[in-house]
């Protein structure tokens, strides 16, 4: 086991909050640290990666527990609010990874997660107990621990508006290391990059046609791609609700062109997806922007079409090339070889559900190329109809939450978090390789029921209006 720079980092913040900081302190910690998304704290001897986000989680906790007294009626809250769904799906798949790939030992051959030397793009092997099982066990138990601390830390410990700026503030430093990752490749300065991105993942400096495809320090266009997406929703729907709406609004709007930017497929399908869920609230539901921000909604995609037609006349060698480009990273992906790809990891979720009767063959024993049939195939109908109670009570809390008729923080971010819980799915649906949701989402759905239950008037004791000391 080596200890990097990055893992120094995390244990020389870790003190000062353990001894004197809050909950929010250690929460922010966990945030930043997410960040990282290339980066690895401790390099095992095996030669797998533990992100910083791994151990800032565990300061967290550790925080959590020596504020437990104040923060009773938050954890005595938690069970009844969807941790125990949520743990049932953790634990059921912690028990599967063991378990399931022993009991159907090679009654299929599978793409595993760590990729075969041989064979090329559809190599498979029996199915068997692996390492990567119990990485898969980890990552699940991290998640669901922050789902529950989300709940603790939004429902007592957390002022609404400080979280709204700090996201705000997130979503601009990611979106900085993604320009700075494009302006600079090439030259010296892209070094900066290159020390953040020290794990042992498959690190891709890739490029559409001419253009430099934008992972800042994370290990591809990709994963930068879903995890911007994340904060450009919260972003959106603190805006849209009016929530510092001027440094919110702002880092949607930095946040979404980059994604542009990116040449991610994922972030195109995503920002599709989100536009397509805002045209709806506009026309039929509450909770959309109205007045003003509506205005700004249409003028921005106005100004984009403008734009657009504006380079098609002017710098057609332009036009052409970033059309090649889309059209490269969304429907001629379909047939590519890596379209074929992820078409094969996809559909082995559906077998293996098969396979195994409903029951799964354990997280971590096949890659998938879409969460919903990872889900399916790791851990069977138990899971899966645990997973889907957590969704539909994040759905529930939400709708609840957007319909309060006053002004009111703690149901503007309940109802945020809610939507992007819900909405940065989208991205693991068309590539997660594993069931596991992420640590960020179990932060985000957690914190989405926890701010929901401090306006909850159905008999849970909502948190003190004024909740232990935070510093914004």
């Amino acid at each position: 086991m080596i200890p990097t720079v990055f893992g120094a980092l995390v244990a020389g913040v870790a003190f000062p909050i353990l001894l004197r900081g809050t909950v929010w302190d250690a929460l922010r910690m966990v945030l930043v640290m997410t960040l990282l998304g290339g980066s690895a704290a401790v390099i095992l001897s095996s030669g797998s990666s533990i992100p910083p986000a791994i151990p800032a989680m565990l300061v967290l906790v550790a925080r959590i527990w020596q504020d437990r007294g104040r923060l009773r009626g938050a954890i005595a809250a938690a069970p009844g609010a969807g941790a125990g769904p949520m743990l049932f799906f953790a634990l059921y798949g912690v028990v599967g990874a063991f378990l399931l790939p022993r009991i159907f030992a090679r009654a299929m051959l599978v793409a595993p997660m760590q990729p075969l030397e041989t064979g090329g793009l559809f190599a498979v092997a029996p199915l068997t107990f692996t390492a990567q099982n119990v990485n898969a066990a980890v990552y699940l138990i991290f998640t669901a621990t922050a789902f529950i601390s989300g709940f603790i830390a939004a429902r007592g410990a957390i002022e609404p508006r400080a979280l709204a700026r700090f996201a705000a503030v997130l979503a601009l430093v990611h979106a900085g290391f993604g320009w700075y990752d494009i302006v600079t490749r090439g030259t010296p300065a892209w070094v900066l990059i290159d020390l953040f991105r020290n794990a042992n993942y498959a690190m891709l400096q890739q490029g559409a046609g001419i253009l430099p495809r934008m992972a800042g320090i994370f290990p591809e266009p990709s994963a930068f791609a879903a995890y911007g997406f994340a904060w450009c929703v919260l972003c959106s729907e603190l805006w849209i609700r009016r929530i510092e709406p001027g440094l919110t609004g702002s880092a949607a709007a930095v946040m979404a062109l980059s994604l542009v930017i990116s040449t991610s497929s994922s972030a195109y399908l995503s920002l599709v997806a989100y536009a397509l869920i805002l045209l709806v609230r506009i026309v039929y539901l509450r909770g959309g922007p109205r007045g003003r921000q509506l205005g700004i909604v249409l003028f921005g995609l106005l100004g984009a079409v403008v734009t657009a037609l504006a380079m098609a006349v002017l710098l057609p060698a332009l036009a052409k090339a970033l059309a090649t480009v889309l059209g490269d990273m969304t429907t001629g992906k379909v047939d590519s070889e890596s379209g074929l790809q992820r078409g094969f990891w996809a559909r082995q979720g559906i077998d293996a559900f098969a396979v195994s009767a409903g029951l799964g063959i354990g997280p971590g024993s096949f890659r998938s190329s879409s969460i919903a049939t990872a889900i399916l195939g790791s851990v069977g109908v138990p899971g899966t109809a645990a997973i889907l109670i957590v969704l539909g009570m994040i759905l529930r809390a939400t709708w609840r939450a957007s319909q309060q008729p006053t002004r009111n923080d703690e149901a503007a971010l309940a109802a945020s978090l809610g939507c992007t819980a819900l909405v940065m799915l989208v991205p693991a649906f068309a590539g997660a390789a594993s069931p596991d949701p992420g640590l960020l989402w179990g932060l985000i759905a957690g914190g989405a029921l926890g701010f929901a239950s401090r306006t909850a008037t159905d008999g849970a004791d909502p948190a003190p209006r004024r909740p232990m000391a935070v510093r914004a």
